[in-house]
């Protein structure tokens, strides 16, 4: 019995083989640079990563920003004219025209960041951190009406990515863009394109069964050599990762 299952387990593998993992620039290339910044996400694209991952947040006036954190104080520089310890949806737009990164760029717009990226040919793995908007799905129509299977849509709540599922295809735009579920433990089938697990607590088992019901799948964030090339042998589709030119280097 032992041996049939291992057999079982390497057929299983081996059927996935073929596919070659992407590895994707967590915040941009962010070991080198400030991450979520404008640099970051430049220097991603500079260094050929297949695909920019980024967070998106709102504020008060929902503009949608660049920004993990619900407050700004661990990425800004200290000022008593931009409210780093506010929550970014208590704070209108205009009041961040004081507050600067670390790296001195004012706080990337969801915008920004697509101007930069709409021109290279690099997946874009948006992560909302709040509930996200029809103006976001409009501007990101803007730049990527003629490619929009380079468009990718995470995020930790299903509710966020079912009301982008649904309001995707009301507008009748971005019908090809991809539905990634963020999860820290593989629990269930998805019944989006596919899920971005934790990697720690991914195993070759979880890969093949939803290998098997044709789910993409992507594990977050290696930095770790061993097991960046461990995923790999994996097949996983996507690996996240803070050093995306380690990972292109080990394909």
């Amino acid at each position: 019995m032992k041996y049939l299952l291992f057999w079982l387990f390497t057929l299983g593998l081996e059927c996935f083989a073929s596919i070659t993992s992407e590895c994707i620039a967590h915040r941009g290339n962010s070991a080198t640079f400030l991450e979520n910044s404008l640099a970051s996400i430049q220097s991603a694209a500079d260094v050929k990563a297949h695909g920019v991952e980024f967070d998106i947040r709102h504020t008060s006036d929902q503009q949608a920003i660049v920004l993990h954190d619900e407050e700004l104080q661990r990425v800004t520089k200290s000022s008593n004219r931009c409210p780093r310890k506010n929550k970014i949806n208590t704070i209108k737009f205009n009041d961040l025209g004081h507050c600067l990164l670390l790296n001195g760029e004012p706080i990337p717009t969801l915008e920004s960041a697509l101007k930069i990226l709409s021109k290279y040919p690099i997946k874009i793995f948006i992560e909302f951190k709040d509930p996200p908007t029809n103006a976001d799905l409009l501007l990101i129509y803007q730049y990527y009406q003629n490619k929009p299977e380079r468009v990718y849509f995470i995020s930790f709540s299903a509710a966020y990515l079912l009301w982008l599922r649904l309001e995707i295809h009301k507008m009748d735009i971005l019908e090809e863009a991809t539905l990634l579920h963020l999860q820290k433990n593989y629990t269930a089938p998805t019944t989006f394109h596919g899920v971005n697990l934790k990697y720690n607590n991914t195993t070759a088992i979880n890969i093949i069964e939803l290998k098997k019901q044709n789910k993409k799948v992507g594990v977050w964030t290696i930095n770790n050599p061993s097991y960046i090339k461990k995923f790999i042998s994996l097949s996983v589709d996507f690996i996240t990762t803070n050093y995306p030119t380690h990972c292109l280097n080990y394909l």
